[in-house]
């Protein structure tokens, strides 16, 4: 039931499905595609996802999955009076849940981000003999050599344009001054892929129904008043490799800092591993995926996709270089320091 003038922040659908669950409304507030809604048994979230009901189920199993396997710091689907987890209406499911109270993780805070680190493995390890069906998923959409190989390719056809253009600007010049060297740089770290035989290990995370977050970013990550740490944001959740999914959580740290620090390096690999040790062949993939020039490589696509202007992709563009040599160094030491078995 929804009390009052809070009916007008809902359409005629969603308080069709609000009668769905035995929770009388007095309060509601639209957030693009989601609600945030007070009821008499505390405040809960309405989340509206279209032509995704697949999506929608496989969250769902695999919530339920780590759930009764211990972790439970996730917002659940809350069932219907008829015990549905979500409800169909028209092209639309619909879920509801607990509201995530808190603040957002801060990596750049050394106590978040070792939280962050330790929670990640967590989800890693329990996750595996997830119900959820990731043969599709590893075998299309998440071959990352594949990927990483199309763009180092891009590089490729981006410095042919940059080559035609005569005489270059000052972001195609700096672009072709260094396009040789970035294009050695993604070759090195693809091979390292291969050598760390990353679709032998993709087959092996299919076989252990092994699953992943997938957008495990700040936002996504919810201190509570007693510092502890809940999960939401699983809309992308799915069949992927961990040590991706780690890899691009290191890349967000050292964002975060503004710096790649090899001893807060260590000690993410080292929180992690407390929880869910790394193979060989993982710490050859990690070490790849981290060598890849991905910061070049976006800020030209960006550039000859036409989505900044010159000026300021010029300045993107040196920053990249220059992080580019502190990632160099990061990765010399990392490299130093893991002992792939």
């Amino acid at each position: 039931m929804v009390k009052g003038q809070e009916s007008l922040a809902l359409s005629k659908w969603e308080l069709d499905v609000l009668q769905e669950y035995p929770y009388q409304i007095v309060g509601a507030e639209q957030r693009g595609n989601s609600w945030r809604l007070d009821t008499d048994r505390g405040l809960k979230a309405l989340y509206r996802y279209e032509e995704k009901a697949g999506q929608v189920s496989q969250m769902h199993a695999l919530l339920e999955h780590l759930a009764a396997r211990g972790f439970r710091r996730t917002n659940r689907f809350i069932r219907t009076r008829d015990g549905w987890p979500y409800v169909y209406r028209g092209t639309y499911t619909y879920v509801l849940t607990d509201w995530a109270a808190g603040r957002p993780a801060d990596f750049s805070q050394e106590s978040d981000l070792q939280r962050a680190t330790q929670t990640l493995a967590e989800v890693h390890r329990l996750g595996a003999g997830s119900p959820v069906n990731s043969g599709t998923s590893l075998s299309q959409e998440n071959q990352w050599n594949r990927k990483l190989a199309e763009r180092r390719e891009s590089l490729q056809w981006y410095r042919r344009l940059a080559e035609a253009k005569k005489p270059p600007n000052e972001f195609e010049a700096l672009f072709l001054e260094r396009a040789n060297e970035f294009e050695r740089k993604a070759a090195t770290a693809l091979q390292e892929l291969a050598d760390g035989g990353i679709e032998r290990v993709a087959d092996e995370v299919r076989s252990a129904g092994i699953v992943c977050h997938r957008n495990w970013r700040e936002e996504n990550l919810r201190f509570n008043g007693e510092q502890r740490l809940a999960v939401i944001g699983w809309d992308a959740c799915g069949a992927d490799l961990p040590v991706v999914e780690l890899s691009q959580f290191i890349r967000r740290a050292m964002a975060a800092r503004k710096s790649w620090e090899v001893d807060l390096g260590r000690q993410i690999l080292a929180r992690y591993e407390e929880t869910c040790p790394l193979s060989g062949k993982e710490k050859k993939i990690l070490l790849g995926l981290l060598a890849f020039p991905q910061q070049f490589w976006g800020t030209v696509s960006d550039y000859f996709r036409g989505q900044r202007d010159g000026e300021e992709m010029t300045v993107r563009l040196r920053e990249g270089i220059t992080e580019e040599e502190h990632r160099e160094t990061f990765l010399a030491e990392l490299r130093g320091s893991l002992s792939p078995g």
